[in-house]
């Protein structure tokens, strides 16, 4: 009956232990599960950045995370970059050399056949890290994997700055600089609630984000208009037979070929012959 006891006790606590280690091997899958994620979503971050940079694509806003930041970019798309793990992930970043940027790994460059690997151009990849064998490891093709040593020398720790025109990124060595969208766009008021035949009519327009380049031009196919960008005015010449028509009021800046619009309705009020109807539209306000 003992044995019986010592041995079913043995069998419980066998049972338990090896649940315990599965629960730990699950977590430490995990653990480098999410190791690996950050990695290769820095590597993939950093290379949409460089890329940014150089087709000039700018940053329209900054999203602040708990352990980074999610860029978002002026073609729609978005780059996601985190701090890393002290001595523990290989920090991933870019080093510039005559002219070219380079993938390195704690401040070394990455190399595949002893050359050193482009973010960009023709020759341009993107590496993939994972942890095998407690070790983590590197391939640009997703077949063939190499040791990447991990030093720890270069501080993980990922800081933006921010200036009137940019955004500056700094990760251990790599520092990459993106400028700020500016947007531009018009907002139009009329002077007067009413629009008379055979009367000139004023608009007012205010401009933001435009700069020296910047001009306002106005089509209508019903009505004769002037610009006094001085006075930032358009005028409308009214005539006489009047019933109803549109002024699109636009504002160009050359610098960088933005341009904001908005759409103006006028209209003879139906219940009389001397006044008319203003209708201004809110979608104006969007830069296109």
């Amino acid at each position: 009956m003992k044995r019986l006891l010592l041995t079913v006790l043995a069998c419980a606590s066998l049972c338990a232990c090896t649940k315990d280690l599965e629960k730990r091997v699950d977590s430490l899958e995990k653990r480098v599960d999410e190791l690996e994620a950050k990695v290769n979503e820095n590597a993939d971050g950093i290379s949409k950045l460089a890329a940014a940079a150089a087709k000039a694509v700018t940053i329209t806003s900054v999203e602040t995370l708990a352990d980074g930041y999610t860029i978002h970019f002026s073609d729609g798309t978005t780059a996601t970059i985190k701090n890393g793990v002290d001595g523990h992930s290989p920090v991933v970043g870019v080093k510039e050399e005559a002219g070219v940027l380079y993938w390195t790994v704690d401040g070394e460059f990455l190399l595949q056949d002893g050359a050193k690997i482009p973010l960009t151009g023709e020759d341009g990849k993107t590496p993939q890290f994972k942890i095998e064998d407690g070790k983590w490891m590197v391939s640009f093709d997703g077949k063939t994997w190499t040791d990447v040593p991990v030093t720890g020398k270069v501080e993980p720790k990922l800081v933006m700055t921010e200036t009137d025109t940019e955004y500056v990124f700094t990760l251990g060595e790599t520092v990459i600089r993106i400028v700020k969208d500016k947007v531009l766009y018009i907002k139009v008021e009329a002077e007067e609630n009413s629009v008379y035949p055979g009367r000139d009519f004023v608009l007012k327009y205010t401009l933001f984000g435009g700069d020296a380049t910047t001009h306002v031009v106005v089509e209508s196919l019903e009505f004769e208009t002037v610009v006094d960008e001085k006075a930032a005015t358009v005028t409308a010449k009214i005539p006489g037979t009047f019933v109803k028509g549109y002024l699109l009021i636009k504002a160009v800046r050359n610098s960088d070929s933005r341009y904001s619009a908005q759409y103006v309705s006028l209209s003879r009020d139906v219940y009389g012959s001397h006044g008319g109807t203003i209708v201004i539209s809110e979608d104006g306000y969007v830069n296109w």
